[in-house]
């Protein structure tokens, strides 16, 4: 039973505190209202703004850049109760910090009441910021009013449940406990009696608590730009240099770096102008751009199976240089930028630096082919052509060989140059020599020709033809054929030789004074024949 009435009073305790500790708000809600907010005045380099505000709370937002800067607000209250207030305490709920804040606070300008009275509120940028994590705040601000008394005195009792009425904490817990036997013991349920005293007692607490003091709440963006950050990148390494608000800072030494040319110092995508002052945090980077390096070549003569680059920087990814081909030769490799010795495989780094120049050396094949065409001139026009397919090496010069035949001229040799592609040629033509065709009796020859000079080959056709009372025997180069066909090959004097078959008998009279007449008589070669009788006659004197 003990335990349970002792937690009785103990809720009843909690009870009383509570309506007491509530009554700020509750009453300033009732009683005052914040009109307006502005700001008066303030130094140059500071950026101020309201951002809202309502009948018990504002919130703003300041940037401050030097030292003693400062912003003066102007608090429009409305007080609707019957006692003057003054603005008696503002509290920063980061303690003391980098701002503080001042009461402009005068003689009458005391929020008088049933009046809208507008009071000044000064916040001063005091003591210089060294961490600059801290450079952005997040504050809230309590400005608390307080009454005066009769006389003008400003009321403030840590026991005073309210300044105006004077009630001491004491007193009403005095009260409290002569009061409360009194009616617990009258009343059927102690329980209800009970809240009845604390119900009676708080009444007049409540009602004189809407004269409270008044408490406005106000949120903080405090911003300190006194100093920057002025980050300097090069080469992507970062340093940091803190620099005053508002100066000019000189222009960092330009940076050299094998295989770039500087470009300048950049802000984001603008180049920096360094009269500029700073005036934020501000971030410069010194721009390279790679060196592009022109590569050249000399191919001797060969041609590429596809293209090698003809320039290159320091952060060109690594390639091998394609290597040239020339027709009947074979590529020895390169020299220039890699050196004297031949290389068939070049490797242009990533990383490498400087012009280059590589020449391509090439070495001749041994066995590239020409061709050697001979032209033999025909008997019925045109030639006869044989081609003749030989090896040298390429590029040298050689003598075409001649590939003679009977009956034919010899042309002059003739000097080819053996070319890569293996299609170097050299034409001899070769004319028939000529030859005198005689035929001397030819009276009794027929020829397909006549009597003259005619090409190395020519057909000759001769026939012997009959001669009476002969015989042909043969020709005069032992040949028996008769037509005779041979070619012309020689100088040739031919004809055609008879035999004689029949030889003529003639009767000759022997006597002038003989008469008469007797036909010759042929009596052939070889074959007996009776002559004639003789037919001449002769008379005797």
């Amino acid at each position: 039973m003990e335990f349970k009435r002792f937690y009785y009073y103990f809720l009843i305790l909690c009870s009383v505190i509570f309506i007491f500790s509530a009554k700020d708000v509750y009453a300033s809600n009732r009683i005052f209202s914040l009109e307006k907010i502005t700001i008066s005045e303030k130094s140059k380099n500071i950026d101020a703004t309201i951002l809202s505000f309502n009948e018990n709370s504002f919130k703003t937002k300041e940037t401050f850049h030097k030292l003693n800067d400062y912003v003066i607000y102007n608090l429009t209250i409305k007080n609707s109760s019957k006692t003057d207030y003054y603005l008696s305490l503002i509290n920063d709920n980061l303690g003391p910090g980098n701002i503080e804040y001042e009461y402009i606070y005068t003689k009458g300008q005391e929020i008088k009441a049933k009046k809208t009275t507008t009071v000044q509120v000064k916040e001063i940028y005091k003591k210089e910021l060294t961490d600059l994590s801290k450079r952005v705040q997040n504050q809230d601000i309590k400005i608390q009013l307080l009454a005066e008394d009769e006389a003008g005195n400003k009321v403030q009792n840590d026991l005073t449940v309210n300044p105006n009425t004077g009630i001491n904490i004491i007193i009403v817990l005095i009260l409290l406990g002569i009061i409360s036997p009194l009616i617990t013991k009258f009343a059927k349920n102690k329980k209800i009696g009970l809240v009845i005293v604390i119900t009676i007692l708080s009444m007049p607490l409540i009602a004189k608590a809407l004269e409270a003091s008044y408490i406005i709440n106000v949120s903080k963006i405090t911003n300190i730009y006194d100093k920057m950050i002025l980050t300097v990148i090069v080469d992507g390494e970062e340093k940091e240099k803190i620099v005053p608000y508002d100066t000019v800072q000189s222009k960092p030494e330009d940076p050299q770096k094998e295989g770039y040319d500087f470009v300048g110092w950049f802000e984001g995508d603008e180049e920096y102008d360094f009269n500029n002052k700073v005036i934020k945090d501000t971030t410069i980077e010194a721009r390279m751009t790679p060196i592009v390096y022109p590569i050249t070549y000399d191919l001797n003569g060969g041609v590429l199976n596809g293209t090698n680059p003809n320039s290159y920087t320091i952060e060109t990814k690594s390639f091998d240089l394609i290597n040239p081909e020339k027709e009947g030769y074979t590529f020895s490799g390169w020299t220039g930028s890699n050196g004297d010795t031949l290389q068939t495989r070049v490797t242009i780094e990533k990383g490498s630096i400087g012009e280059k120049h590589y020449v391509a050396n090439f070495s001749a094949n041994q066995d590239t082919r020409y061709r050697v065409i001979h032209k033999y001139e025909k008997l019925d026009g045109g030639y006869e052509e044989e081609t003749e397919e030989l090896r040298g090496a390429t590029d040298t010069t050689v003598t075409a060989p001649l590939r003679p035949r009977t009956g034919f001229k010899n042309p002059t040799q003739k000097q080819i140059t053996i070319t890569g592609n293996g299609n170097a040629s050299v034409e001899y033509i070769y004319e028939r020599e000529r030859y005198r065709l005689t035929v001397n009796n030819r009276e009794q020859v027929e020829s397909n020709k006549e009597n003259g000079e005619y090409p190395y080959g020519t057909q000759i056709t001769l026939k012997a033809n009959e001669k009476p009372h002969y015989e042909f025997k043969k020709w005069s180069n032992d040949k028996t054929t008769n037509p005779l066909n041979f070619e012309l090959k020689e100088d040739t004097e031919i004809e055609a030789i008879y035999e004689r078959t029949e030889y003529s008998v003639t009767f000759d009279k022997n006597n002038d004074n003989a008469t008469g007449t007797m036909t010759d008589q042929w009596i052939t070669k070889n074959i007996s024949g009776t002559l004639s009788k003789n037919q001449y006659s002769l008379e005797r004197i």
